[in-house]
């Protein structure tokens, strides 16, 4: 079973969390991860479409058994036949969180300020640790450290912190993003799916043919969202599978105040 096939299945087994925030007053929001594997995720998700500032988030690789648990039964009894094979399927396992915050619509430094002080909340509740920080408009959520098989916290990163270079060449969106998936599997040993929400259109009409020289995956692939059509509008959401050790990327549209024209204009094809 794919990675991305996984993650949509699980999302409806698993949250709620994609509905937009409860507004209890004028000033005030309340966001809950309910029983979302991914707290820190599910928290993100409508704070960054009430806030319309986009937050990406990156999952850890989740290592300790207390950090995963086993939703093989409940994918049998509800998921495709597909679904249906010997295979187990671990997901992440997170402590529930409830966030409280003044919502300030088009703000990114005090959304930076919210986002910071929902990692610290979390951060005290055991599970692992993120950092925030942002750049050009975006705000990044990223691991810090996890703990290992043992127990013990390691400094942990994202994936997509990995350097990789590729050649000029005639590409469009979706070849470009293929690529640099690909060139990460190569340089870090890890298979990034690419899973739900890619902007398919956009990413078949833009066209570059760019090279890139010893830059991480992660500003690779911001250039290539700002170059799609609005800046800051697509997000994505880095999905970690403990049981497949790969991930899923999946994409999210925000309505952002920061429309501008696209950053990197498109090449016109050639072929």
């Amino acid at each position: 079973m794919h990675l991305h096939r996984s993650v949509v299945l699980l999302s409806a087994l698993l949250a709620t969390s994609g509905q937009a925030p409860a507004q209890s007053s004028a000033t005030i929001s309340s966001v809950d991860s309910d029983n979302d594997g991914r707290p820190v995720s599910a928290l993100i998700g409508p704070l960054r479409q009430t806030e319309a500032i986009a937050i990406s988030y990156e999952d850890p690789r989740y290592r300790n058994a207390e950090d995963v648990q086993d939703v093989t039964e409940q994918v049998r009894q509800t998921g495709t036949d597909e679904d249906k094979n010997d295979s187990r399927t671990l997901v992440p396992k997170g402590p529930p969180m409830t966030f409280t915050y003044s919502p300030s619509p088009h703000n990114v430094t005090a959304a930076f300020a919210s986002v910071q002080r929902m990692l610290e909340e979390y951060g005290g509740l055991g599970g692992p640790s993120f950092r925030a920080f942002r750049s050009n408009g975006r705000i990044f959520v990223v691991p810090r450290d996890v703990k290992d098989e043992k127990g013990n916290r390691v400094v942990e990163g994202s994936v997509l912190e990995t350097r990789i270079s590729l050649p000029a060449k005639q590409r469009s969106g979706e070849e470009l993003l293929a690529t640099l998936c690909e060139a990460v599997e190569r340089a870090s040993g890890f298979r990034i799916d690419i899973g739900t929400g890619a902007p398919t259109n956009a990413l078949l009409r833009y066209h570059t043919n760019e090279a890139f020289e010893d830059e991480t995956a992660r500003a690779i692939l911001v250039k290539l969202l700002d170059g799609l059509s609005t800046r800051q509008a697509y997000v994505w959401d880095l999905y970690f599978g403990p049981g497949e050790n790969a991930y899923a990327l999946n994409f999210a549209y925000v309505e952002s105040s920061a429309a501008t024209p696209a950053a990197h204009s498109p090449v016109p094809r050639t072929d």
